[in-house]
């Protein structure tokens, strides 16, 4: 059993009751159906006592009542009888002025949504101090309210449990229950559920920035990595130096390159219609096209004195004073 101000500390907002709360809750109040034997209220045997000095009567003395039909009373019942209404009832209840302790409770349910609107239209409701109100919303739930005595119109009289709906832990064997059909891991993480017949947790632990892969089975690094930045990926390699970083040789059908004037060592660029190349110092070449246009213009670009270098080594390296090789000479 608990007093009324434990109950109350186990129903303030944002409690959630046990179910041995809950338990000892209504185990301590009196249901109002329920007769209460006269030893149970203080003080009330010895005060009928004294008014009707019964104490001498005989414990087989009996009373017949002349109505129709006729029953008889015993001594005990005389006694309940005889509780003198002038000092025990008032408009028809029990005084709890004299009857102290007494729990009595019963659970009335509200037609209002709201315990404000409750309180309102308390007068057409019958409920008296400890009864519980159950206040129901939109959704077919219900809130809990304890009348906790006073004018029934004010809403600072009842106490709210902090009870809105009925949580898994409120149902006995509900949470092993659920348990069973999907077992929760021991630590924190990152997870997948796998079904296999049954449900079970698979862990998802990648490397920081780098993309997942699917095996077939489960979710694994890729080797492909995201620089923190997010502005340079690498692939094999986890620290980029590009935008793409690759470690191997690439392969495609095509390579699109945008115009660009830039000059970095081992360089391919594309710029005013034309490709360079650069070496490891950074120099830059054009590339030349297999075909007669390519080289004329190659060669028309030449200095004289380049001009004749070229020619040099054409002649296989003679000059002016050397022979050169002449197939055929025409004269007409």
């Amino acid at each position: 059993m608990a007093n009324l101000e434990t109950i109350l500390s186990w129903f303030q907002t944002g409690d959630y009751p046990t179910q041995e709360e809950f338990e000892q809750t209504f185990s301590s109040f009196r249901h109002k159906y329920i007769k209460i034997p006269i030893a149970e209220v203080e003080g009330l045997e010895s005060s009928l006592n004294n008014k009707l000095n019964v104490d001498d009567l005989p414990s087989n003395m009996a009373l017949v009542d002349e109505g129709q039909p006729s029953d008889v009373f015993n001594k005990e019942q005389i006694m309940a009888m005889a509780m003198m209404l002038s000092d025990y009832v008032k408009d028809g209840k029990i005084r709890a002025d004299k009857i102290e302790a007494l729990g009595l409770t019963d659970l009335t349910e509200s037609n209002e949504r709201n315990i404000a609107e409750f309180a309102a239209n308390s007068g057409k409701y019958e409920f008296q101090q400890n009864d519980f109100i159950a206040v129901p919303d939109d959704k077919g739930n219900f809130s809990l309210f304890i009348f906790k005595g006073e004018e029934k119109s004010d809403t600072k009289n009842y106490l709210p449990t902090g009870l809105t709906n009925i949580t898994i832990s409120m149902v006995e064997g509900l949470q092993s229950a659920l348990n069973t059909k999907l077992d929760k891991p021991s630590v924190n993480g990152n997870y997948f559920v796998r079904m296999n017949g049954t449900a079970s947790y698979q862990t998802i632990n990648p490397g920081s920035d780098h993309l997942l892969f699917w095996n077939g089975s489960e979710f694994k690094n890729s080797n492909i990595f995201r620089e923190s930045s997010g502005l340079k990926y690498g692939i094999g390699t986890t620290t980029p130096a590009e935008q793409l970083h690759l470690t191997s040789r690439a392969r495609m059908s095509g390579l699109v390159l945008e115009n660009n004037t830039e000059t970095l060592p081992q360089q391919l660029t594309y710029s005013s219609k034309k490709f360079f190349g650069t070496d490891d110092a950074g120099v830059k070449r054009p590339l030349m096209f297999a075909d007669y246009y390519a080289l004329n213009e190659a060669v028309a670009g030449l200095t004289a004195a380049q001009a004749l270098e070229l020619s040099h080594l054409l002649n296989g390296g003679a000059g002016s004073a050397g022979a050169i090789s002449v197939n055929l000479i025409s004269h007409q």
